[in-house]
């Protein structure tokens, strides 16, 4: 409109300035002048005085007007010349010459308007964020600076809309991760997988949660979202398994560019995915992996995009790892409740077996009494019986002795005390191996033991040495049951025939005729005959 107007008024300027003088004022007072200086004469006839006065004013007149018309020129031109600098050429300048330099004033006036109406009008799309192309000229400096500023706004604009879509995409997330405790962890995954594919515009969006099986780390999928739409997938990668299970050991994110179309059946987890972009993030929480993000797209991500998107991961992690402390909480606290409520529910149980055990465990010590006073009873009353016994076996002729299951002498009578040299309190409780050498000692064991092991009795005549003399015992040995032990034991019988035999050498023969399994060895060793004894 204001250019329009311009316009207008440049016509009306040249239809009016085309053969006028330079100056209007400068000319009229030149006219006067000369006018004065005809009738200057005449009037001084009149009256000299009245002719002074006039000449003086008329005179300053025409020097003020040629001063001023001096200093307009002056002015004017600067001025021209300031506003073809300002815009840079004079292209936009009327190039028909008006005859004054003020209507010449008025032309630049107007042609700096128009300009400066150009300059409002991009200075007032830039303000309200209208970033429309622009042909500037190049030696124009405000439109270069205006240019430029338009630029600079365009770019801090494309910033802070991106600022302005990560923090609202992390508030809108936090409205999820906020209400995460009211959730499990799959309605949590499900929650996350779906937003994050709307607000994205990812075609796929799956989320992989570290899991045990057997004792190794396995990758399931929790939640997949794809095309819009809740995907009821099971899948179980394991780790280094393709593209999601090698994010899971080296813990780097993999961004793969112009994928061919089959390569996600092969390597994704993401089976029918087709988009050509694919970003594997993994979730990674106090430098523990908590699982894996998978987004399929088909337009590229931007780098802030990708910063958002690894931001957001690292609060999904962060959140995972609550979610599964609280629930291993849960968990730890629901059976401590249980054990609780067990527990109240056996007090008076374990109050009733407390005072049945402390019932019993009076009972017991009463039996325990009764049984110790019976077996100190029964002790003394065996011990009374050996000594009976003991006496008994010493008015006997010969050897007699009682050994228990170890071969240790357990009764025997004053024969055998004599026979060893020793005392009673001595030999009770010793073996062979304290008075004969370990081969001899040995040999008898090993009988008795096959004695006791047969249940059977054996007679045998051999010469025993004892203390370095030679004697000649008639044995009988069998196996006897100990009460004491609740064993069996070895009873042994010896009688000596040293003499009977210098006397009466047809005494072998007797023996032998009246025990015909006898075993028999004579002097120096020489075994005439063994056969075992069966009665």
């Amino acid at each position: 409109m204001l250019i329009m107007e311009n316009q207008k008024v440049r016509k009306t300027f040249q239809n009016h300035s085309s053969g006028q003088p330079l100056s209007v004022l400068v000319t009229a007072n030149l006219m006067l002048a000369v006018l004065l200086l005809i009738s200057g004469p005449l009037l001084y006839q009149i009256k000299p005085t009245f002719l002074f006065l006039l000449l003086v004013p008329l005179l300053l007149m025409v020097f003020i007007s040629a001063l001023l018309h001096y200093q307009l020129k002056s002015g004017f031109t600067i001025l021209s010349n300031a506003f073809s600098n300002l815009w840079g050429s004079h292209e936009n300048v009327i190039t028909t010459r008006l005859a004054s330099e003020f209507y010449r004033a008025l032309e630049e006036i107007l042609n700096i308007s128009q300009y400066l109406e150009e300059k409002r009008n991009f200075a007032h799309d830039l303000a309200h964020s209208i970033f429309t192309p622009r042909d500037i000229n190049p030696t124009d400096k405000l439109g270069q600076a205006l240019k430029t500023m338009g630029e600079q706004l365009a770019l801090r604009v494309e910033e802070d809309h991106r600022k302005n879509w990560v923090a609202e995409g992390l508030a809108s997330f936090s409205n999820i991760f906020r209400g995460a405790d009211q959730h499990d962890i799959q309605v949590f995954s499900d929650l996350v997988v779906s937003h994050m594919a709307k607000y994205i515009q990812a075609n796929q969006v799956a989320l992989y949660l570290e899991e045990e099986q057997e004792g190794r780390p396995i990758l399931q999928m929790k939640a997949c979202f794809a095309y819009d739409r809740k995907k009821f997938m099971h899948q179980v990668i394991e780790a280094g398994e393709g593209l999601v299970g090698q994010a899971y050991l080296e813990k780097l994110p993999i961004y793969l560019k112009e994928i061919p179309q089959d390569y996600y059946k092969i390597t994704s987890g993401l089976g029918e995915a087709l988009p050509a972009n694919l970003y594997i993030i993994p979730l990674i929480f106090n430098d523990k992996i908590k699982g894996i993000l998978e987004i399929a797209s088909f337009h590229i991500f931007e780098d802030f995009e990708l910063n958002f998107i690894n931001q957001l991961g690292e609060d999904i992690a962060a959140l995972i790892d609550s979610r599964q402390v609280q629930q291993t909480t849960q968990k730890l606290l629901e059976a401590s409740i249980h054990q609780k409520q067990e527990l109240e529910a056996n007090e008076e149980e374990l109050r009733q077996s407390m005072e049945e055990m402390q019932a019993t465990r009076e009972e017991m010590e009463r039996l325990q009494i009764e049984e110790k006073e019976a077996q100190e009873r029964m002790l003394e009353q065996l011990r009374l019986q050996n000594k009976m016994m003991e006496e008994v076996m010493d008015e006997v002729d010969g050897k007699i002795y009682i050994k228990d299951h170890q071969g240790r002498f357990y009764l025997f009578n004053k024969t055998v005390i004599d026979d060893y040299s020793v005392s009673r309190d001595y030999l009770k409780g010793k073996d062979d191996y304290h008075f004969f050498d370990y081969q001899t000692a040995k040999g008898y064991w090993e009988e008795e033991l096959r004695i006791i092991a047969s249940k059977k009795t054996f007679r045998k005549l051999e010469k025993v040495t004892v203390n370095q003399k030679e004697k000649y015992w008639l044995m009988v040995k069998r196996p006897i049951h100990l009460p004491e032990y609740n064993t069996y034991g070895l009873l042994g019988i010896q009688r000596e025939v040293t003499d009977l035999l210098k006397s009466s050498p047809e005494y072998i023969e007797i023996l032998k005729k009246k025990y015909p399994n006898l075993i028999v060895q004579l002097d120096m060793g020489e075994l005439l005959e063994t056969k075992e004894a069966e009665v």
